[in-house]
C-alpha cells in the first residue's frame, strides 16, 4: 500500500468525472474538488502521523494511539454534523419565511435559497450517492429537533423585528419533518406540514 497519496492525481480524476456528468456547474465542481483535496490532505497527514507514531511508540502504546485516532474521527464527524445542522436550520427558517411571509415577490428567491441549503447538506452527507455517511447522518438525525427549535427561536426574533410576516401561532412544537423528508420532498410538500 503506498504511503503517499498524490492529491493532484485524485483531483484531476475527480474533475474529469464531474465534468463528464455535465449537470454540475463549474462553481459546484470547484467546491467539490476543493473538499476532496482537503480530505486527501487530511488522510495524508493522518498516514504520516501514523507512520511516525508507529516508529516511535512501543507495542504497548499502539492502543493509546488508536484511541487518539478514534477521538479525532468522532470529532470530525461532530464538526460535519454541526455544519449540516446549520444548513438545516437555514432551510427551516426559509421555509417559515416562505410560508408566513407577506412579500410574494420574494418567494422565488426563498425557494432558491432552500434548494441551495439542501444542496449543501446533500454534498456534506453525500445524500445522493450510495456512499452516504451513516455516522454523520445519525448525529444529524439526533439533533434535528434541537436544530428545529433554534430555527423557530431565530425566526421569531426576526418576525418580532419585522412586520412582514403573518401570524405564526400554529408553528409545530417539534420538528414536523424527518431528515429524509427535508432532503427528498418537494418544497410544497414540506410547507404542507407547517
Amino acid at each position: 500500500m503506498p504511503t503517499h497519496i498524490r492529491p493532484e492525481m485524485a483531483l484531476r480524476t475527480s474533475r474529469l468525472m464531474e465534468e463528464r456528468k455535465g449537470n454540475i456547474k463549474k462553481k459546484e465542481t470547484d467546491a467539490i474538488n476543493e473538499r476532496i483535496l482537503m480530505d486527501l490532505k487530511t488522510v495524508q497527514k493522518v498516514l504520516d502521523q501514523t507512520k511516525k507514531a508507529m516508529g516511535e511508540l512501543g507495542n504497548n502504546k499502539v492502543e493509546q494511539f488508536s484511541e487518539s485516532v478514534d477521538e479525532l474521527y468522532l470529532e470530525s464527524n461532530r464538526s460535519e454534523a454541526n455544519k449540516t445542522g446549520s444548513f438545516i436550520r437555514q432551510m427551516i427558517i426559509h421555509l417559515f419565511k416562505l410560508k408566513y411571509g407577506k412579500d410574494l415577490n420574494s418567494h422565488d428567491h426563498l425557494r432558491d435559497e432552500i434548494e441551495n441549503f439542501r444542496d449543501e447538506v446533500i454534498m456534506i452527507l453525500r445524500w445522493d450517492t450510495m456512499k452516504k455517511l451513516p455516522n454523520i447522518i445519525r448525529l444529524v438525525v439526533d439533533d434535528i429537533d434541537l436544530d428545529y427549535q433554534r430555527a423557530v427561536r431565530k425566526f421569531k426574533r426576526t418576525k418580532n423585528l419585522d412586520n412582514d410576516y403573518l401570524s405564526i401561532q400554529n408553528l409545530p412544537n417539534q420538528c414536523p419533518w424527518i431528515l429524509e423528508e427535508l432532503m427528498d420532498n418537494s418544497i410544497d410538500d414540506l410547507l404542507l406540514k407547517l
